[in-house]
């Protein structure tokens, strides 16, 4: 079994990284709560750590989790926890595991005693449950991050609560339904204390996938001897032929001289699904195909550099590299230091909203996208090619709907986004519009655009879009 497991884990990370690899995007863990849950199973390590300081008290024997039980299952976990941190993930939260640790079923057929007439058998069904609850909180960090994936190291403090339960029930054929018998439970309690590493791979915006392996040192224990029964026995001794909880026996055929203390220590592996519930107003932009043209005076080496705000860039072409060096000519071509050709810088961002409940805008029927942004992109300053360029990629979008809303972000795009160009162009033109799509008209205040100035020397061009919930819904246009 726990090889399978081990397989299987295997085998989705390697997958993961060879689709990681082909595909080339890079997602950040973003702020906010995060729901995680998947499996969990411990495996005995008979005591391989901290033995000198487990050997130090007389009389407690030391075992490991699963040493004494013969039929674990699967286990399982759920976690809620915030993160502080994007480029470097500092999580934290509460957690909950669970596993069966022993679980055991007898089917038998009693015969009554003989010295009373007319008594039919008895079906005697017998089940033994053991349960390891922890109740933990915990903190992790992410050292260490390549790509997609981010290794961590994590610390849990918490409470082990040892839960067993036998149960007996048993029907004769006088009667139409189960009747339960005697109860025997035992609950007990330690602290806790892990020590984990792990990989998580976060393959979207907002969900990943991780992968644990942890040690957990527990205090004391003592669970006591009658608990480890193997069946339990009964007979037919009063009036009405019923049997009474006084009429059950125990029998054992466990090692009779089980030690009532004693600590347990264990590694134990977890496969887990986490997924970001996104908080209002973050993480709900994404700047989508923003592009740079460079038109110097006489060709030119031009160094180009980004700093954003609660962003991250997430595409880049060509390779950004903590900027871009390259030799621009007056007709926009792009030269890298190989001599590669470009026409235009790309990336692409996410990261928090830059608007949210917008009142002023334009609401555009379909049929009207075309000759809108003819309109305005040349009062924002584009020439013939670039608005054709933004039009053709945009265009398509914006008729998916029967309405959008659109407004250009000026003020809030450069606030989140610092674009640094050596040397500095005589002028500098970015357009960033934000749509949303819709069923209906929707009333905004139009917006004002301020008309670009004629261009002049060394210009530089960059536009982009978002799509999202930007806009105020509160009053549909009649």
């Amino acid at each position: 079994m726990k090889r399978a497991i081990l397989f299987c884990i295997s085998v989705i990370f390697t997958t993961c990284v060879s689709v990681q690899a082909q595909s080339g995007n890079y997602y950040f863990i973003p702020r906010g709560t995060h729901f995680s849950g998947g499996l969990y199973s411990a495996v005995p390590t008979e005591n391989i750590l901290f033995q000198k300081w487990r050997n130090s008290e007389e009389g407690l024997v030391q075992q490991t989790l699963l040493s004494e039980w013969y039929t674990p299952r699967m286990g399982g976990f759920f976690e809620v926890a915030y993160n502080f941190n994007e480029e470097r993930p500092l999580m934290l939260g509460g957690s909950f595991r669970w596993q069966t640790i022993f679980s055991g079923k007898q089917k038998e057929v009693r015969t009554a005693d003989y010295s009373l007439a007319y008594v039919p058998d008895i079906d005697w069904k017998f089940k033994k449950t053991a349960r390891y609850l922890n109740y933990s909180i915990f903190a992790d960090y992410s050292f260490y991050n390549y790509r997609n994936f981010h290794f961590f190291g994590r610390v849990d403090l918490g409470v082990g609560h040892y839960r067993m339960r036998n149960k007996f029930d048993w029907e004769i054929d006088a009667i139409d339904s189960m009747v339960c018998g005697p109860r025997f439970s035992e609950n007990d309690l330690v602290l806790t204390g892990d020590l984990s590493l792990g990989i998580r791979w976060q393959f979207n915006h907002s969900s990943s996938l991780t992968f644990t392996a942890g040690y957990q040192l527990q205090t004391i224990n003592d669970f006591r001897r009658r608990d480890y029964m193997s069946s339990l026995h009964g007979n037919l001794t009063d009036d009405n032929y019923y049997p009474k909880d006084d009429d059950f026996y125990i029998t054992s055929n466990y090692y009779p001289g089980r030690p009532q203390r004693v600590r347990n220590e264990f590694l134990y592996f977890r496969l887990g699904l986490t997924h970001q519930i996104t908080s209002a107003g973050f993480r709900d932009f994404m700047a989508e195909k923003p592009v740079l043209y460079l038109y110097p005076e006489d060709t030119l080496n031009v160094a180009v550099s980004l700093e954003f705000e609660d962003h991250q860039m997430i595409f880049d072409y060509p390779a950004y590299n903590q900027g871009w060096n390259v030799t621009a000519t007056p007709n926009g071509d792009l030269f890298d230091d190989s001599g590669k050709q470009y026409y235009c810088l790309f990336w692409e961002t996410e990261g928090k909203a830059i608007a949210q409940n917008l009142k002023e805008g334009f609401v555009i029927h379909r049929t009207e996208v075309a000759d809108f942004l003819e309109e305005k992109l040349e009062i924002l300053g584009l020439n013939a090619r670039e608005k054709n360029e933004f039009i053709i990629y945009w265009l398509p979008k914006l008729q998916q709907s029967e309405y959008s809303a659109i407004y250009f972000a000026q003020e809030e795009y450069e606030a989140i986004s610092k674009l640094m160009i050596s040397p500095k162009p005589d002028q500098v033109i970015r357009v960033m519009m934000l749509f949303q799509g819709l069923d209906n008209p929707i009333y905004l205040e139009e917006q004002t655009l301020q008309s670009s100035p004629k261009r002049k020397g060394f210009t530089a061009v960059e536009w982009g879009g978002s799509e999202g919930e930007f806009f105020s819904t509160d009053y549909i246009k009649m």
